[in-house]
């Protein structure tokens, strides 16, 4: 007797889509590849494989919550920074990942935070320093501290920062910054 079902409907080897108000949806397992992008939906577990140069990570992986708001309201800031903030608090979508990460990533990722923590502590400590031990112009030295302490805390947010969203809504994350090798292994996304 045969287990196959004669009733049963065809299989195929295309990633299922579910239709919901008219809005295709993938029931596929990801991550996607879409333009330069890896889309995740919430909650999803990421392949085993760094997201800079897909190689094996071993279970390696960083936690990483991604804001997101739409880029108009940017706009806002020509109202007021204050009005901008709430706006963007409250139009933001956000969402955490566990994206992998080899060693190497992991280490360089680990140094680039050290090498801008220190900045930003010598950037503030130096200026201190100076004007104790040399009766330096205190103003000049509290504005060279503040712009150095800007540009380490600039310089530290962007360079260890290891995935960054490209747009959020109710279900996926589209993520740029991800390595081309390991967009180039996940499957195109079927969506919109």
């Amino acid at each position: 007797m045969s287990s196959e079902n004669p009733y049963a409907s065809p299989r195929s080897d295309a990633p299922p889509v579910m239709m919901q108000a008219g809005v295709v949806r993938p029931t596929s397992p990801g991550p996607w590849r879409r333009r330069g992008t890896v889309v995740a939906a919430r909650g999803m577990a990421f392949p085993d494989r760094c997201v800079k140069c897909n190689r094996p990570t071993g279970g390696q992986t960083l936690r990483r919550k991604l804001a997101w708001h739409p880029s108009w309201v940017f706009l806002f800031v020509f109202f007021g920074i204050l009005i901008y903030f709430i706006v963007a608090v409250v139009l933001r979508k956000t969402m955490t990942v566990f994206p992998g990460i080899c060693p190497a990533h992991r280490k360089r990722h680990r140094i680039l935070l050290a090498v801008g923590l220190l900045c930003i502590f010598l950037s503030i400590t130096v200026p201190i320093l100076l004007g104790n031990f040399t009766g330096a112009d205190w103003g000049l030295l509290v504005l060279s501290g503040v712009m150095a302490t800007l540009f380490a805390s600039v310089f530290t947010i962007l360079a260890t920062r290891f995935v960054s969203p490209a747009k959020i809504d109710d279900e996926y994350a589209w993520i740029k910054t991800t390595g081309l090798e390991f967009r180039q292994s996940l499957p195109e996304w079927p969506g919109e």
